[in-house]
């Protein structure tokens, strides 16, 4: 969408992965993979999407970091911070990219660099190295979250599609309520380098279970191009209203800097939508929360 670093990972996260993507039933699955079951493609999207859990992992081992890299808790904390404000400002340039390219393709390209970020991180030899890797972790979680569900919407028809939706969120939930114990038997039993290095087997195991049994699918109605000055305000906004959050506390909610940031993020919001309806291909199509069951399904399913 948890020491005190700012908002909880998985609350930002919430609030990033219900952007809209592009209509569901406008995506054709291609390949021999679409022809396997879509549970049977479900679980290995959910294996993929586990993974993501180092959004929190990561609090339970912030002394032990601390102590091993020799640094301060403003230090260690943009180690969380560096991915959740990443992570939620790539979501929606993400999601877009992959239905101009292929939603697969994005998820196999972030499952590939999340595993490898996760072996840099683990081998961190300082405290600059390893907020740098968890850049590369939130970049990589991103360019795999959206596709999830585009996926899904994609490969269960409509009467089978709320129930593998709730599926999916309750993996994700799962995997934000389990996060923190998890983090912690794997400090005290390995260290803490071995919550990132046991991303390794999953990661390699997803890979390759992905690359046979997801099918690729595309928007067959989008426009090859990208809404960049679209792309610029979508993500100067989020940025604006994560860093804000994550700093609000230790600046002062009411500071001159929060202010300016909150009412920034609102300005460069406006200024998207503002574009969106008058872009022929948006990243965000947002006459479509006029419709009420759309409104709905997109509330939180992971906080």
């Amino acid at each position: 969408m948890t020491a005190t670093p700012g908002p909880d990972a998985s609350a930002v996260e919430t609030v990033a992965v219900d952007l809209p993507l592009q209509p569901p039933d406008a995506a054709p699955v291609t390949g021999g993979a679409a022809e396997r079951s879509p549970w049977v493609v479900l679980a290995v999207l959910c294996l993929g999407l586990f993974m993501l859990l180092d959004g929190t992992i990561v609090n339970v081992a912030i002394p032990h970091i601390m102590t091993s890299l020799g640094t301060d808790l403003a230090g260690v904390e943009w180690v969380m911070n560096a991915y959740v404000l990443v992570f939620a400002v790539s979501l929606v340039t993400f999601g877009r990219l992959g239905d101009l390219y292929g939603r697969r393709l994005l998820f196999l390209i972030g499952m590939d660099l999340f595993t490898v970020a996760s072996l840099a991180c683990g081998l961190a030899p300082g405290i600059g190295a390893l907020i740098a890797f968890r850049v590369l972790q939130g970049i990589s979680g991103a360019a795999m979250m959206p596709q999830t569900l585009s996926i899904i919407a994609t490969i269960f028809p409509a009467d089978r599609r709320g129930a593998a939706m709730g599926l999916w969120g309750a993996v994700s939930g799962l995997g934000t309520a389990i996060g923190p114990s998890l983090g912690g038997l794997i400090v005290d039993g390995a260290g803490w380098r071995w919550i990132f290095l046991i991303n390794l087997p999953i990661g390699a195991v997803s890979l390759l279970l992905a690359w046979r049994l997801v099918p690729e699918s595309k928007d067959p109605d989008s426009v090859r191009s990208l809404d960049l000055p679209g792309v610029a305000l979508i993500t100067l906004s989020i940025s604006s209203l994560t860093f804000a959050l994550i700093e609000g506390q230790s600046l002062g909610w009411t500071s001159a800097p929060i202010v300016a940031l909150f009412a920034g993020a609102v300005l460069l919001f406006a200024l998207f939508a503002w574009r969106e309806t008058r872009e022929r291909q948006p990243l965000i199509d947002l006459g479509l929360f006029r419709s009420v069951d759309f409104a709905a399904g997109t509330s939180p399913v992971c906080s």
